[in-house]
């Protein structure tokens, strides 16, 4: 075959690299297993080796992730067996047993035998990706070879797979390493092997001439990711473990510190022999710091060239420092003329007024805090730096993400322009919350000081992306583009300069930006701010892809220019006005009367004695201004207390005034503002529950009931995993969550959150949408890969006893390319439900799984004529036919009637799970289970208390309930006859 001459050549062109290098680690002895027949492993790669293979979160096909992710939902597992007759090895993914089936020929079914189903690790034809969960109609069988380091193995595509174009082939790694691939050599992806394709020394294609089939076929640069573990669950920490501390020590064997015949070579290979010795003896830690160590003093020495340019003033330390490369690997030694070193540095730079070398990882060089690795996704605080969110410092990657800041954040080397080094640091995010970079410098002399970096603000093809990313030392900013640029009387705190920048279109060139920041008690805080407010750069509307307020950043210097007495009374100055202006807003009297003007005869105490006051003015003003706020909405629910009639206006009446009478004569201090303003909340409560009258609208008793209140959102339109919705309780598999970190804990990690739901183009009965909110702007839903228990509940208390009417818009019913998602989606309130389906679409036993408080059933989805005696417990909503042209992505009323008793109390919302209503089993396809959902309403409907709905009454399900005569689709529309498919009649599921 021609694939096994191309695969020999391709083999001992990889051997004479590998012999030709002259600084290739060695590879360790990893805690592997051997292969063995009806054992189960997970798969790991040589050249990722903290990676494992796992599905994707969007369409299940194969990926290779952290260990963090193959431990949580996505990670596969495969189970290796032999086939002695072909001598060759394939790999089961998973097994279904599926029942016998009984023949039913009145609704077209056929008997079946009980019977196993497989699926298997192999590609599919015509494509290049390996894939899991796939049923060949053939088992893809592979040779299996011994790899290149003890213990791994190549997987080569065998003889009889159904991809016969990669037989031959082994299976490895696309060029991100992200993938497992096995194109094959003559098609575009198989130059994508991690390491790309061997190049002649004209740069043009390494290429192996197939004689038989006249063809040529690329040749592969690196063949480590041809190389797979198989490893059992119980070794993933220590294989872990080990791959990470030997990915260091090989990217250091193949960096560019240090090259053959250079004067650091000698030191070089004496810190490789060492690690590689260490990491042999199971030492890990001991080796990567003996790999950081001389790292560390490399770039030293390089920063040490640099700094004294065509000077010889530190040729003395330089000398003792490469001396020391060359001779010492021993981690304390090398630490040691390290700091020598740097501290010869930073008295040269002292000297010269520089004292960048004063602030820590100054060019984001160091990557310690992401584990030596350039990051794409979220990371912690780069090393040496601290990061607020919305005023809250955060360090970790779990902690940046808890604070909303979920799609970049971290260190790569996607940058250009005023950088220095490979590297720098930025954030990019949907929407940009209030953020700060930041690191203190002490023991400073009082006096300017200039602050430097490259920054960048760049639009894109949707416009600008500017908001109010500036650079900032004490209380001095340079915002990035010129003062006409943003609204007046922004961050009274600081005194603001402007870089007089244009926005370019870019997301890579950083552009130098520099403040004059004044220094008034020895210390000089100083980095990058910036938020997603685009009002203050006086834009009209945000970027429609998101991305408000991001910036990249690198190459931060700072320069003492000495002490400035007009730097120093601008600063005071600035300071005191801003004071005058907080003082004369409204907040508590008595405090008011102690801000009074500070002296000036010593300017930096004052400066410092104005920040201190500041602090507490802008706190009192701030619980003021919020106080006001619900003042103003407190009266707006007066006026439609008043429109509606309730009994309760005149108490709300005065319980406001008396709030505004208190505000206006600077009563309340700030402490006490939290308490004044529940009790307005209480006072407008009593109000509304005095209009709860038999046939009142009473929606306004349920707290949030359209998602317009976005107080806990920490991004109003999101994509992701947000805050649970404010006045919303949220359980998953039957646990309360709240936060975002609390909702991925319990698997749900695509989309879990409040946006505006999807811009559409959909004309039903002569009617055009073009979104789906159908109340306010928002909707909240769901959507995961897989659907556990969901329920969204909220308790109502006071209420009259009597029958309700609860509705709210779902959708549910989705036939896109992620399947058929219905499940069990239903409103509820206390026992009574209304499901999204029809009757015909359930049975009894697909709620065993599901609160013990569905006792009562409706339907509801695109039935007509279908009606049933609210007082039997159930109540089936009409609607009419269902025009299946709008893909099912409309919102959709649910409607059912439910009893309050004595207690006045009523718990309503929304359930769903992935189980299926007709077989009660767990749905496969992704997403089964989803939903968007708005609008809840409430009507009073009448002051009986139906006895068998009441709380606290049981009664079982009745089966046999009345459906719709007729023929009708899937989508609910109605038919003569049935015809070939799946339909739906007389209320009955029938297969034709």
């Amino acid at each position: 075959m021609k694939n096994n001459f191309i695969m020999k050549c391709m083999a001992c062109l990889v051997m004479l690299l590998l012999a030709g290098s002259m600084h290739a680690a060695t590879y360790p002895k990893y805690p592997v297993q051997s292969l063995t027949d009806g054992q189960t492993y997970v798969l790991a790669n040589l050249a990722r080796p903290t990676g494992y293979m796992c599905r994707t979160d969007w369409d299940n096909a194969l990926r290779i992730q952290d260990k963090n992710t193959f431990l949580g939902q996505y990670g596969v597992k495969i189970t290796a067996h032999y086939d002695a007759e072909k001598a060759l090895w394939y790999f089961t993914t998973s097994q279904e047993e599926h029942a016998a089936v009984e023949a039913d020929p009145e609704n077209g079914i056929e008997a079946k035998d009980a019977y196993t189903s497989y699926k298997y690790l192999g590609i599919p034809a015509g494509t290049n990706n390996i894939r899991a969960e796939q049923d060949f109609g053939q088992i893809p069988y592979f040779e299996v070879t011994p790899g290149d380091a003890e213990g791994f193995y190549r997987l080569k595509i065998a003889e009889g797979h159904q991809h016969t174009a990669s037989i031959g082939v082994c299976m490895h790694l696309n060029a991100g390493g992200e993938y497992p691939i096995a194109g094959e050599p003559t098609n575009g992806w198989y130059p994508d092997f991690y390491g790309g394709v061997e190049l002649e020394e004209d740069g043009s294609e390494k290429v192996i001439y197939d004689e038989e089939n006249e063809l040529y076929y690329r040749v592969m640069a690196d063949s480590t990711s041809c190389n797979w573990a198989f490893v059992l669950v119980d070794d993933i920490d220590r294989y872990n473990d080990m791959g990470a501390a030997w990915k260091e020590v090989a990217d250091f064997a193949k960096s560019s510190y240090c090259t053959d015949g250079s004067d650091y070579e000698a030191g070089f290979l004496l810190t490789l022999a060492e690690a590689e010795k260490l990491l042999a003896d199971g030492d890990l830690e001991a080796a990567r710091a003996t790999i950081a160590a001389k790292k560390a003093l490399y770039m030293q020495l390089e920063a040490a060239y640099n700094l004294q340019e065509e000077t010889n003033t530190l040729d003395g330390a330089i000398e003792a420092a490469v001396e020391a490369f060359n001779e010492k690997a021993v981690v304390a030694d090398v630490e040691a003329a390290c700091e020598v070193l740097k501290k010869a540095c930073r008295d040269y730079e002292m000297g010269l007024g520089y004292i960048t070398s004063m602030g820590a990882n100054m060019s984001f060089e160091d990557l310690s805090s992401q584990g030596g690795n350039a990051t794409s996704g979220v990371a912690g605080a780069p090393t040496g730096w601290n990061v607020y969110v919305n005023g809250k410092q955060v360090v970790t990657a779990d902690e940046v993400r808890a604070a909303g800041i979920t799609a970049w954040h971290g260190i790569n080397a996607d940058c250009a322009g005023y950088k220095d080094g490979n590297n720098g640091f930025g954030l990019w995010n949907s929407v940009v919350p209030e953020y700060e970079l930041s690191q203190t410098i002490s023991g400073l002399e009082n006096g300017t000081y200039t602050i430097s970096c490259g920054l960048m603000v760049g639009a894109n093809g949707a416009g600008s992306r500017r908001t109010t990313q500036r650079v900032f030392g004490n209380q001095n900013s340079t915002l990035f583009a010129s003062a006409y640029d943003y609204a007046e009387d922004i961050f009274q705190r600081e005194y603001k300069t402007y870089a007089e920048l244009d926005e370019p279109v870019t997301d890579t060139e950083l552009m130098q930006v520099s403040v004059r920041a004044y220094v008034y008690d020895g210390t000089l805080t100083f980095g990058v701010r910036t938020n997603g407010d685009v009002a203050a750069a006086l834009r009209e509307g945000n970027n429609g892809a998101g991305g408000d307020g991001w910036f990249k950043v690198d190459h931060f210097t700072i320069y003492k220019e000495g002490f400035d007495a007009n730097d120093q009374k601008d600063l005071f100055d600035y300071l005191s006005t801003s004071l005058e202006k907080v003082a004369a807003k409204p907040m508590n009297a008595e405090f008011a009367e102690t801000l009074t003007a500070v002296d000036d005869s010593d300017m930096d105490k004052g400066i410092a004695q104005i920040l201190s006051i500041l602090d507490e003015a802008e706190a009192e003003a701030a619980a003021y201004a919020d106080l006001k706020k619900a003042i103003d909405e407190a009266y707006e629910r007066l006026e439609i207390c008043e429109e509606n009639g309730y009994k309760g206006v005149t108490a709300f009446e005065n319980a406001i005034n008396d709030v505004n009478d208190n505000y206006s004569n600077g009563v309340y201090k700030a402490t006490e503002i939290s308490s004044i303003k529940s009790l307005l909340d209480e006072a407008y409560q009593t109000c509304l529950h005095s209009g709860v009258e038999e046939g009142a609208d009473v929606s306004d008793l349920i707290v949030n009931r359209s998602f317009e209140d976005l107080r806990n959102q920490i991004d109003p339109n999101s994509g992701g995993i947000d805050n649970v919705p404010y006045g919303w309780t949220l359980k998953i598999n039957g646990v309360e969550v709240s936060t975002p970190d609390e909702i991925r804990a319990q698997g749900v990690n695509a989309w879990c959150a409040v946006n505006q739901g999807d811009n559409i183009n959909v004309e039903e009965n002569g009617v055009v949408y073009n979104h789906q909110y159908t109340d306010g702007t928002h909707v909240w839903g769901i959507w995961n890969a897989s659907i556990p228990q969901i329920e969204l509940s909220q308790k109502l208390t006071g209420l009259d006893p009597g029958t309700y009417v609860l509705t709210a818009d779902v959708m549910a019913r989705n036939t896109d390319w992620s399947g058929h998602n219905l499940t069990t989606q239903r409103i509820f309130a206390q026992d009574v439900i209304c499901l999204y389906g029809m009757e015909s679409d359930y049975i009894p036993e697909c709620f065993e799984g599901t609160s013990s408080d569905d006792i009562y059933k409706a339907y509801s989805l695109y039935t007509e004529g279908l009606s049933l005696d609210p007082d039997e417990g159930y109540e089936f909503y009409n609607m009419a036919d269902h025009d299946a042209s709008v893909n099912d992505i409309l919102l959709r009323t649910l409607e059912l009637h439910f009893g309050v008793d004595e207690s006045g109390e009523a718990t309503i919302g929304f359930r769903t799970d992935n189980l299926d209503g007709w077989t009660g089993e767990a749905r496969t396809e992704q997403a089964a289970g989803w939903f968007k959902l708005d609008n809840f309403t409430l009507y009073f409907e009448s002051s009986k208390v139906p006895e068998n709905i009441a709380v606290g009454i049981k009664a079982p399900v009745i089966a046999g309930q009345r459906a719709a005569k007729g023929v009708f689709d899937l989508s609910g529309r109605k038919y003569d006859k049935a015809q070939k498919g799946v339909f739906i009649v007389n209320g009955k599921k029938v297969v034709k």
